[in-house]
């Protein structure tokens, strides 16, 4: 998929799951898909869509490392 379509559907998933409304842009990732949306208030989002190959042990550590980093 090319970049610019997988920044649109990551906004469609953003707007259709978590009711976050935004303009979409790819950010650089090694095996994942990850999209900011920044939204006309301001705020940014990171939408992160793994790879299905990837190990569920090494996503619960991201999302560990990435709750951590937010505090």
């Amino acid at each position: 998929m090319a970049l610019e379509a997988a920044a649109e559907r990551g906004a469609e998933l953003a707007l259709n799951l978590f009711g976050i409304r935004g303009t979409p842009s790819d950010l650089a990732s090694y095996i994942d898909r990850n999209i900011r949306i920044d939204t006309p208030e301001g705020l940014s989002f990171v939408l992160k869509v793994a790879n299905r190959d990837e190990d569920p042990r090494d996503l619960e550590f991201q999302n560990r490392a990435m709750a951590a980093a937010a505090e």
